[in-house]
């Protein structure tokens, strides 16, 4: 009798990233990547494969140091963390649509293997989750001011502001 494990390949969810810019993601595209590995973790009867927990697959990319635009960043994955295949994600929005697509990934090839898109509905809430933590957190800062004032000491002892006419001695 020939035994088998239950599961076969390993799977694992990267950041769903800005369509223009691959290296960093907002609070929107962590918001996809757990759904993805929740709709993933939901796994149909029969599937043969298990998931890699997306913060072990950030500690394995930090202590590779394997950030930015790595072109063996799949043979790390694959060969560091065991994975064979990966979901790979980004978005796009408009004024009035978010467009996100996510593929899977082939961790030997990189070849994807399958693809699929979704495009909702923009609004507020939804441009402030897109929007990465430093963007945020500019625009949320009041304006930086400076008031300065040339002063002198009076006969008295006191401070008084020079103005337009005054006399120093």
């Amino acid at each position: 009798m020939e035994v088998t494990a239950p599961f076969t390949d390993q799977v694992g969810v990267l950041m769903f990233t800005p369509l223009d810019d691959g290296t960093r993601t907002s609070p929107f595209g962590t918001l996809v990547q757990e759904q993805v590995t929740l709709q993933l973790a939901r796994r149909p009867q029969g599937a043969r494969y298990s998931l890699v927990e997306r913060r072990e697959i950030f500690k394995l990319m930090e202590d590779s140091r394997i950030y930015g635009k790595d072109e063996d960043l799949f043979d790390k994955l694959r060969l560091t963390g065991g994975l064979d295949f990966m979901v790979s994600g980004s978005y796009a929005a408009t004024e009035k649509e978010v467009a996100v697509t996510a593929n899977l990934l082939d961790a030997r090839s990189a070849a994807v293997m399958a693809s699929a898109n979704v495009v909702l509905g923009n609004g507020k809430a939804l441009s402030a989750m897109m929007r990465m933590p430093e963007e945020k957190a500019e625009k949320e800062a009041p304006p930086l001011t400076l008031e300065a004032a040339l002063v002198y000491v009076g006969a008295d002892g006191k401070l008084r502001a020079v103005r337009e006419g005054s006399t120093l001695t």
